[in-house]
Parts: C-alpha cells; sequence; structure tokens
C-alpha cells in the first residue's frame, strides 16, 4: 500500500539464495484482505505440545496462625486461576484447545496446616488420594507459562508442577 492508501504492485522481499535453500519447506499463509503471502514459523499440521499442572505448595501469606487445625480453600490462589483460565479462554486461537480447570486440588482435606515456613504441605496420600490432582490441564506452554506467572503475582512463594500430557 503506498502513502496514499491505495494499493501498488511491488516486488515482493525474500530471503537470499543461500537461506533459502537450508530451508525444507517454507509456509505460506495467504491473506484474505490484502491478498498478500505471509511466510508461518511453523508447520500448521503440527499441533502444539499440551500440558497439566499441579499445585505441589502455596504460602499463608495472609498471616493465619500456623497452629491453626482447618482453613479455607486458598482463594486468592483460586480466583486467580479461574479468573486466568477463563481469560485464556474466551480468547483462545481457533486451532487451540479449551483450557480445563479443576477444583478439587482445593479439597481442605487435602492439605495440612502450614509448615514453619508458612507452606501448605499436601497431605492426600493420608485420605486416600496418593497423586495429586490436576488443577490444569489441556494448556498450551506459552499460556502455561504466563498461568505461572500470574499466580507468581497472587502468591510469589507458590510451587507448581506441570508435565506434557
Amino acid at each position: 500500500m503506498d502513502a496514499n492508501g491505495a494499493y501498488s504492485y511491488e516486488d515482493a522481499e525474500r530471503d537470499e539464495e543461500e537461506v533459502a535453500m537450508n530451508k525444507d519447506q517454507v509456509w505460506l499463509q495467504i491473506d484474505g484482505l490484502t491478498g498478500r503471502a505471509n511466510v508461518l514459523e511453523k508447520d500448521p499440521s503440527v499441533k502444539e505440545e499440551l500440558y497439566q499442572m499441579w499445585v505441589h505448595t502455596f504460602s499463608d501469606k495472609k498471616g493465619n496462625n500456623v497452629e491453626q487445625k482447618y482453613y479455607i480453600a486458598p482463594g486468592d490462589i483460586v480466583a486467580s486461576m479461574k479468573d486466568q483460565v477463563s481469560k485464556m479462554n474466551n480468547t483462545k486461537l481457533p486451532d487451540d484447545p479449551v483450557v480445563q480447570w479443576n477444583s478439587t486440588w482445593t479439597k481442605p482435606i487435602l492439605w495440612a496446616s502450614p509448615d514453619e515456613r508458612g507452606q501448605w504441605i499436601y497431605q492426600g496420600h493420608l485420605v486416600g488420594e496418593p497423586e495429586r490432582p490436576l488443577a490444569i490441564k489441556h494448556i498450551p506452554r506459552r499460556r502455561l507459562m504466563a498461568l505461572i506467572a500470574g499466580l507468581r503475582g497472587v502468591d510469589d512463594r507458590i510451587e507448581v508442577r506441570y508435565q506434557r500430557e
């Protein structure tokens, strides 16, 4: 497009011959409005790897008494996680999966009173839950890293673990 907003014909930019020879394949995407070709960085048929995440420990930032026997589920962390997952699902790309939120990890019976450092400790193995419940499933890595950064904004000592599905 030129300075007046009209379309003009011009040569397209392209890689040097040496660079183009080293590429196995170049994927082009045609812009529906302008008709120009855009180079895609990745093969569109390769799906992004998905991850699952669980909460390992979290801190008692509210200053609750360490001797406190029972507590309410980690409200600020839960609210932040739900909010972020909701935003992810509302702004996802067409090919992105729906990120699944699982609230069973917040059951109070699964978490012991905080230790001397103020960290809540998982005790699910004592009540018949040997494996930690997943908090998040079907999340692409780029979104997982954003979620973890957001959770660290709520609780800077939260420890999460994740793995590929």
